[in-house]
């Protein structure tokens, strides 16, 4: 794993950035930045926090760009543009609902064709398998193809992304006990998968459902 990878409680608010400046932001990752035009210096911000299985970031790009790189050893990182342009992945363009599901070993090579913002959830790649399986019941097998929200959800994806941005970059430097990151870390976890549609199919395993009548029950 990318070596201090997850400062518990760690807020990250840049000012406007050039790309080499940006990197220095970007703990564990392996990647460069650069810019596809030349009608505009490419800018960036850098906003995200750290828990102690997550890190969430927000990057936003005034101009066309590409990335190449690899995302942190022993993660599972999902990635969502929001972009007017055009997404390339490896030579495959990417809807406006689909993600990016990436691992260490899978050399990143992306293309945006207008500015952009991308979110960025890297995951402990043993929390990821542990939550992937409890949600869906059943195992990761790796990268997932393909990825993507459910239709007509994409703004609501957006907001949900957002709200935790906010929620930790208005505390920041605010003290937050073991248990209270798990709630919070389970909260994004669970939001994260209650989106996605894999394989052309919405997820809804018996054991998920098992565990909300326990819940009610509870209640």
């Amino acid at each position: 794993m990318g070596e201090g990878l997850f400062h518990n409680g760690l807020t990250v608010q840049s000012p406007l950035l050039g790309c080499e400046e940006a990197v220095a932001y970007s703990v564990g990752w392996d990647a460069v930045i650069r810019q596809t035009e030349k009608r505009h210096p490419l800018l960036v911000r850098v906003s995200g926090f750290h828990t102690p299985h997550i890190q969430f970031g927000s990057t936003e790009y005034n101009a066309p760009f590409l990335v190449r790189g690899v995302c942190p050893d022993e993660c599972v990182v999902l990635t969502y543009n929001v972009t007017e342009g055009v997404i390339n992945y490896r030579n495959r363009r990417f809807e406006r609902n689909e993600l990016l599901i990436m691992t260490h070993d899978e050399e990143m090579d992306l293309v945006i064709g207008d500015r952009n913002t991308t979110f960025t959830v890297a995951v402990e790649e043993s929390f990821f398998r542990r939550e992937f399986e409890e949600y869906y019941g059943v195992a990761f097998e790796g990268c997932v193809a393909p990825l993507a929200l459910d239709h007509g959800t994409e703004e609501q994806f957006e907001s949900f992304l957002s709200f935790w941005l906010r929620y930790f970059l208005k505390r920041e430097g605010e003290y937050l006990l073991p248990q209270e990151y798990a709630a919070i870390e389970g909260a994004i976890m669970e939001g994260l998968f209650s989106f996605l549609v894999i394989e052309g199919q919405k997820f809804r395993s018996e054991n998920r459902i098992l565990k909300e009548g326990r819940k009610l029950l509870e209640r």
